[in-house]
């Protein structure tokens, strides 16, 4: 699988699911807060290639190939790690990756340090 294709599926699968969590009753208590904190922007550096997912308000991401503008956090690694991370999340493949430095999730703002613990849950599995 390419890695467009990879990270356009993330991107899919991760706004479907927000804009679920916004919706319906809970989205009353819910939505104000999140929109509150948007944007967000999310570096992926996946040696060779850089890309940014936006989160906006409402649940919409967008996806764009390349330096963004300031990052709120960088997820580093390589390419093959990232994506068998991805097809197979897994806590100890996760562990493992990060423990020999294949994988990196560096806060760089206040948002992305309270990002970050959902961005490793959705690595994890």
């Amino acid at each position: 699988m390419a890695l467009e294709d990879v990270l356009e599926e993330i991107r899919t699968r991760l706004e479907e699911k927000i804009k679920r969590q916004l919706s319906g009753l809970q989205g009353l208590v819910v939505r104000p807060i999140f929109n509150s904190t948007m944007p967000l922007h999310v570096e992926m550096s996946l040696y060779p290639e850089v890309f940014e997912f936006v989160f906006l308000k409402d649940g919409a991401i967008e996806l764009t190939h390349g330096h963004g503008s300031n990052a709120d956090v960088r997820i580093e690694s390589d390419t093959a790690s990232f994506i068998s991370l991805f097809q197979n999340p897994s806590a100890k493949m996760f562990r493992d990756l990060e423990s020999q430095n294949k994988i990196r999730i560096t806060s760089l703002t206040k948002k992305g340090n309270d990002a970050e613990g959902y961005i490793r849950r959705y690595l994890t599995g």
